[in-house]
């Protein structure tokens, strides 16, 4: 038996917000790279985020430093259709010094 296969155009418009990650992509349109800080318990990220995942307390933005060091990196050489365009491409760990979290970048 043929597997069943059911094809049909799907069509749709995201509206998408950054919200409390806003700050985070004003910085990068000022070439700032911007990491959060948890002034409750002193943990610096180098992502994004709104609480602290140790302690739970509002974060604070903070400019990350303008060197850090390559902590791995790896080649894709597939990705989602809407991407394949960009294969192959290089995803690279950051380590920034006084920094607790690693940066995911391409």
């Amino acid at each position: 038996m043929d597997p069943l296969t059911v094809r049909s155009h799907f069509e749709v418009d995201y509206v998408h917000s950054y919200a409390q990650d806003t700050p985070f992509f004003h910085g990068l349109a000022q070439k700032k790279l911007l990491g959060s800080h948890c002034p409750k318990c002193a943990y610096r990220y180098a992502t994004p985020r709104a609480h602290c995942l140790q302690c739970g307390g509002a974060t604070q933005w903070f400019e990350l430093p303008r060197e850090g060091r390559v902590h791995s990196w790896t080649v894709c050489y597939f990705a989602a259709e809407e991407f394949l365009k960009e294969v192959p491409f290089t995803l690279v760990l950051v380590e920034f010094d006084g920094v607790d979290t690693l940066f995911l970048s391409r």
